[in-house]
């Protein structure tokens, strides 16, 4: 019962207020009269007609930045695609190595990693060389001589796995001295 008076003293208070020159505003009319007539209000709404010229510039302007916002979005999608499929920061940290040659005297080994395998730089001594130069290259499994292995005959940089089950060979040791 005391939700029918505030109902009515709301609803004459507004209608109280259309006698005193007092619009009230559109949302209110609305709910105190129900339609199902919608009427379009032509007074506050100017109309211009398709593709007039003073509308030309701010539709260019809006049709230019989506574009660029476009055109970005499909930039920054080709860059993180391409970007994706390069090598990470670890791995290329790993893809060099680099050695002090000066401390490896003539005829010792030294073994570094290089991708997680062992790599094997021996500064070789003239008879290494020589015996190198003296193997028969027909009976080596890939035959190349020396000189097309090497830049620098002093120097043997090689890397050591072994392919049959990922054994590593220990330098200067076994039958063959390695």
């Amino acid at each position: 019962m005391g939700n029918k008076i505030v109902r009515k003293i709301s609803s004459y208070l507004i209608v109280s207020c259309r006698s005193v020159t007092f619009q009230v505003p559109a949302t209110f009319a609305a709910i105190q009269n129900p339609t199902s007539k919608i009427t379009y209000d032509e007074y506050n709404h100017e109309r211009y007609p398709p593709g007039d010229p003073s509308k030309r510039a701010f539709a260019y302007f809006v049709l230019t930045g989506g574009r660029f916002v476009y055109a970005s979005l499909i930039r920054l999608l080709v860059l993180k695609f391409v970007l994706s499929m390069s090598a990470s920061k670890d791995v290329l940290a790993l893809a060099s190595l680099e050695v002090d040659l000066t401390s490896i005297e003539p005829g010792t080994t030294v073994t570094d990693k290089w991708h997680g395998k062992p790599v094997f730089i021996r500064r070789r001594t003239e008879d290494d060389i020589n015996l190198a130069n003296s193997v028969d290259v027909n009976s080596l499994r890939d035959p190349r001589e020396d000189a097309v292995r090497v830049k620098d005959p002093e120097w043997l940089i090689v890397v050591g796995v072994y392919t049959h089950l990922g054994c590593i060979p220990f330098p200067n040791a076994g039958d063959f001295g390695g």
